[in-house]
């Protein structure tokens, strides 16, 4: 609808079992650019409770609860938890004896970044600690691109190219404790950002070429 191109890299790491996806936020572009067909899955989203409160029609409340939006009161610790760990048992409940895959996904930095060069903000624990306690691997996913079609706060959308990469994912089997998988699935998504960038100005000069030789 927005003429918004999606360059995707990593996608043989992509894994159908019920999963934490963990992605870096820039824009609200990122949130559908996880509903196109290359990553395939039911998707629940941890939102936070204010959203639900503060959208006018009760038409689009209802919709971000169809879409799989889980209310998420940032000022309650501990119903935060238990709505998110709600989320975790929901995901691996609709995947028994279905062929359809269910993810959560969470945003470890909380809000969008404004960060330069797609610098991430610290990580909050509750994607990990989750993921430990409910043995759900995490898969880490970055985009780049999206802030630059949509700035926060801004209404706008421009069109042009995001870029996506899935990198290695992470088993909670593997680390003795969700520090040690925070630590490590940050480092991932950092190394993934870095291999996005790369990606972004060979496709940038191909673009070009193209555009020149036409």
């Amino acid at each position: 609808a927005f003429d918004i191109d999606i360059q995707f890299s990593g996608l043989e790491n992509y894994i159908e079992e019920p999963a934490i996806i963990c992605q870096n936020h820039t824009s609200v572009i990122d949130f559908p650019v996880l509903l196109h067909e290359n990553i395939p899955g039911r998707k629940y989203f941890g939102a936070k409770i204010l959203l639900f409160k503060r959208l006018r029609y009760p038409f689009f409340r209802h919709a971000m609860s169809d879409l799989g939006m889980i209310k998420i009161d940032r000022d309650d610790p501990a119903s935060a938890y238990k709505c998110l760990y709600k989320g975790a048992d929901m995901v691996k409940r609709e995947c028994i004896g279905t062929k359809e895959k269910a993810y959560l996904i969470m945003y470890p930095e909380k809000t969008r970044s404004k960060l330069p060069d797609y610098e991430m903000l610290p990580f909050r624990p509750g994607a990990f600690k989750v993921g430990k306690d409910k043995h759900l691997p995490i898969i880490p996913i970055v985009t780049i691109g999206a802030k630059e079609l949509m700035p926060k706060r801004s209404l706008e959308v421009k069109a042009g190219t995001v870029y996506m990469r899935v990198c290695e994912p992470l088993y909670p089997q593997d680390y003795l404790n969700w520090e040690e998988m925070q630590a490590e699935t940050r480092k991932r998504m950092e190394a993934g950002i870095e291999h996005l960038k790369i990606m972004r100005k060979k496709y940038e000069r191909f673009k070009t070429l193209e555009q020149a030789m036409n």
